[in-house]
């Protein structure tokens, strides 16, 4: 499955996936995550001014980086184990 993922995504699985937004680069990311931000979602979450502070793009390049932003997939798969209890003896 991580296989699949990290040959659609081009990335490596130690890759930082600040890497896949549009005009991100090593040194954005590296700059990022020295920031604390970890993940597009914490760079959703982020104010307007801090993350403008922080990348330093041109608005039309903010503009690329916010619509694939709200595009990007947060899956939540609830699960239950169901396996009978063990008893001793």
């Amino acid at each position: 499955m991580e296989l699949s993922q990290m040959c659609v995504q081009g990335m490596w699985e130690r890759d930082s996936p600040l890497l896949q937004p549009p005009h991100f680069d090593r040194a954005v990311a590296k700059a990022a995550a020295t920031a604390g931000v970890e993940s597009v979602f914490d760079l959703m979450d982020m104010e307007d001014e801090d993350r403008q502070a922080l990348l330093q793009m041109s608005p039309a390049q903010l503009a690329d980086v916010a619509r694939v932003a709200n595009a990007y997939p947060n899956v939540d798969v609830p699960h239950q184990v169901g396996l009978p209890p063990v008893l001793a003896g």
